[in-house]
């Protein structure tokens, strides 16, 4: 059986108890020792962060203190250009030949993944494991869904016995709070944002004045 390694990519500007529970319940689901949170440079899809890299590692560094099987991948985060899904797992298949290689990934996303670059490549290189809220109606476009039932995995065990290949969809505890509006609580009602973030990174928000 192939080593597994799971990536949650994502800005994390800031990282959030979202992030940190969903991949953290997706590593247990799949019982793996070690999940990776991969920061982006910046997303493709989205307009460039406002946070200087350096702080949204250092938060990232601080909230995995509280889950120690949560590690850090810079792989993307150290490019000088912008990353793409498509080439980053490329480069892990490479690095990886052997390893099962799961990228976690949420509804929404999901949802839109014929937007992103050389999107069907993905399950060349990678596993997809797609989580949703309970209750979750899958609503996907002609494109998306003939891709998904191409590679539907039959159970999560697969994600783990093979390197790369299928699309697994679950279910996990819902977190009803993005990092933008995040950002937006921090100015006008910071103690509100508190509760959505570990203390020691809401501590060096506050230290930093960040998002102000």
């Amino acid at each position: 059986m192939p080593n597994s390694r799971l990536y949650l990519g994502g800005s994390f500007d800031p990282i959030h108890h979202g992030h940190l529970n969903s991949l953290e319940q997706l590593r247990t689901r799949l019982q793996l020792d070690t999940a990776f949170l991969m920061p982006a440079w910046r997303s493709p899809l989205k307009d460039e962060t406002n946070t200087l890299d350096k702080h949204r590692l250092e938060m990232l560094e601080l909230a995995i203190q509280e889950y120690p099987n949560l590690q850090i991948e810079r792989y993307e985060i150290e490019r000088p250009s912008p990353s793409y899904t498509s080439q980053t797992l490329a480069a892990f298949r490479a690095r990886y030949p052997q390893d099962s290689i799961i990228f976690a990934m949420g509804m929404d996303s999901f949802q839109a993944l014929d937007k992103w670059a050389n999107w069907q490549q993905l399950t060349t290189h990678a596993h997809l494991a797609v989580f949703a809220r309970p209750g979750y109606k899958l609503m996907l476009n002609q494109s998306v869904a003939h891709f998904y039932h191409a590679h539907q995995a039959d159970n999560k065990e697969q994600l783990t016995k093979l390197p790369c290949g299928k699309i697994w969809l679950t279910e996990l505890e819902p977190f009803d709070m993005a990092s933008s509006s995040i950002r937006e609580q921090l100015q006008c009602d910071p103690n509100n944002a508190k509760k959505t973030l570990p203390s020691s990174v809401f501590d060096y928000i506050q230290q930093h004045h960040l998002y102000l």
